[in-house]
């Protein structure tokens, strides 16, 4: 009993002195919103009070293409894309609950049958009928259960790296994913996130590591600081993993995304 009240009594000692060391309080919202909202950004509020921020840019009677960012990232990560197709698409990007400026959901749920919900509320509120869905990652597995829930809105299906499709866990897993996935470490991650750790990150998570630059880690960083965010990530990750959708499913999202004629989109 005297060892283990010792163990106890050091882990708590330890972990004090990594609070006391390595303790990142949330940014401030208002410097945040002055920083990464741009004039194209927008903030539309939904019932029951969720206040997303929206870019909405391009020709507004070009064919419409909302793009779905993925875990822990922000509707920045598409602006290479929106710099391409901008002069022939409407490009409609957003920070889905608990991510970028967007924040804390009111509802506490941070699921991607609730992302979807936000995605047509969000297409309601621009008066978009229908649009190509696109999506990275997690934002790959929102938009194909924005499909299934409303095959008449989706005039196609653009998906990066998809998430929710039946494939074996990666090791190559970047090292915050895998940290999030630990109980403790996912609790001491909504008050302890080096700036390093998002560097790292990055670096196994993009193909062409010369691509992540200072500003982009700070952006990661910050982002995932503002208020309500870093909570968000972990209810998230105590939810099971994204279900898989039954097959006979999956010829509905074969003819939705073919139903744009194979055009190219870039």
């Amino acid at each position: 009993m005297r060892i283990l009240k010792r163990a106890a009594i050091i882990l708590a000692l330890m972990l004090m002195a990594g609070l006391a060391l390595g303790y990142t309080p949330d940014t401030d919202p208002v410097a945040m919103r002055a920083k990464y909202a741009s004039g194209a950004s927008q903030f539309i509020t939904l019932s029951p009070g969720l206040t997303v921020h929206v870019r909405d840019q391009g020709p507004r009677n070009g064919p419409a293409l909302v793009l779905l960012h993925g875990s822990n990232a922000a509707l920045q990560s598409w602006e290479p894309w929106v710099a391409r197709l901008q002069d022939r698409y409407r490009l409609i990007t957003l920070d889905l609950p608990g991510h970028g400026l967007t924040g804390a959901s009111p509802t506490g749920r941070y699921d991607t049958r609730s992302y979807a919900d936000v995605v047509d509320g969000v297409m309601q509120k621009l008066g978009v009928p229908h649009a190509i869905i696109g999506g990275n990652s997690m934002g790959g597995g929102v938009a194909w259960t924005y499909a299934l829930a409303h095959p008449a809105k989706v005039d196609g299906l653009v998906l990066v790296d998809a998430a929710g499709a039946p494939n074996q866990a990666s090791r190559k897993m970047p090292i915050g994913f895998r940290l999030a996935r630990l109980p403790v470490a996912r609790d001491l991650a909504r008050v302890i996130t080096p700036r390093r750790l998002f560097a790292a990150s990055l670096k196994t998570s993009v193909y062409d590591p010369r691509f992540v630059t200072d500003p982009m880690v700070d952006r990661y960083w910050e982002l995932n600081r503002y208020p309500g965010n870093r909570r968000a990530t972990s209810v998230s990750r105590r939810r099971p993993p994204t279900a898989r959708p039954m097959r006979r499913n999956w010829p509905a999202l074969k003819c939705l995304s073919s139903s744009y004629g194979g055009r190219k989109i870039i």
